[in-house]
């Protein structure tokens, strides 16, 4: 039996949202996920970007999907928080690192 993925995600970047990025947060919209929490290099992009495809009108039926940004946090303190974020017992979170795109 494959074990189910968390339903609280911390998005790690090393470099700003582009256009290019929208399939892997769409991919995490129709999972669906419960809480969306993005650090790192331009985290409020990233929030944004997500909140902007969830809220898409054409898109079908779109999840209630929490969304936070942690400007100048370190990664230990938003995990902590993602932890914390009351959805189910297991408490477990899943760290997506966003490397910055080598030329």
């Amino acid at each position: 039996m494959r074990q189910a993925l968390p339903k609280k995600v911390v998005l790690l970047a090393s470099r700003p949202y582009t256009d290019s990025d929208a399939p892997m947060l769409l991919a995490l919209i129709r999972r669906p996920i419960a809480l969306f929490c993005a650090a790192g290099v331009d985290c409020t992009g990233w929030e944004d970007a997500f909140d902007w495809l969830l809220t898409d009108p054409l898109a079908e039926g779109s999840p209630h999907i929490s969304t936070t940004s942690h400007p100048e946090e370190r990664l230990a303190e938003v995990m902590a928080f993602a932890g914390a974020w009351p959805i189910d017992e297991t408490n477990s979170v899943e760290l997506i690192e966003v490397h910055a795109q080598v030329k």
